[in-house]
């Protein structure tokens, strides 16, 4: 299968070639990928409605009406995608279109030091990153405002439609769950001010 001559001996060839093959990129001989280039929300957008519905010829309009995308991405739909958007997006698709659920157990998220610098994306990157769909930039730093390649953006996408390509990351707790009567909550709250 010919492919893009940009990406020949890459180490996300073989991710690119798949979802070519899989009509989710498409390959023109005359293009090039540039698969270290920033990709943009427009780009992203495109590949995430391709990788649900390859035929929707108008894609901004299909992931606004069904909430895979938002105006924020619309209006800097021009602009490198933020890894945050990216998981919110991915995020949105998986519970949407692909009707995954949650995974409960996001405890090995909170070994993110920046999780919190968003406080809207926090069930999106802790559920991305636990399923194995993106990576951290650091062990420990997801970097919710970074950008990401033409590469990782495929990566990403091939790990959210084929779930044998993720690296789970879960770390379980043992935790208790214990029913309390209102009285319970209150004396908890009265003798612990941080509960």
């Amino acid at each position: 299968m010919k492919t893009f001559s940009d990406i020949e001996n890459h180490w996300a060839e073989p991710t690119i070639s798949e979802l070519v093959k899989r009509q989710i990129i498409h390959f023109e001989p005359s293009l090039l990928f540039y698969p270290e280039q920033k990709i943009t929300t427009e780009q992203f957008v495109s590949w995430l409605v391709n990788s649900c519905h390859a035929r929707i010829s108008n894609q901004w309009t299909y992931a606004l009406e069904k909430g895979l995308a938002e105006d924020y991405d619309f209006v800097h739909r021009e602009k490198p995608i933020e890894r945050r958007q990216a998981a919110r997006m991915v995020h949105d698709t998986l519970r949407i279109e692909r009707k995954e659920k949650n995974e409960d157990d996001w405890a090995a998220a909170k070994e993110l030091n920046d999780l919190y610098s968003c406080r809207t994306c926090v069930q999106h990157i802790s559920q991305v990153y636990v399923k194995g769909i993106i990576d951290p930039v650091k062990p420990t730093h997801f970097d919710v405002t970074g950008p990401l390649t033409h590469a990782e953006a495929a990566v990403i996408l091939l790990r959210m439609i084929d779930s044998t390509k993720r690296k789970p990351r879960m770390k379980r707790e043992n935790t208790a769950v214990a029913a309390l009567t209102p009285d319970q909550a209150t004396a908890l709250f009265e003798k612990h001010k941080t509960a």
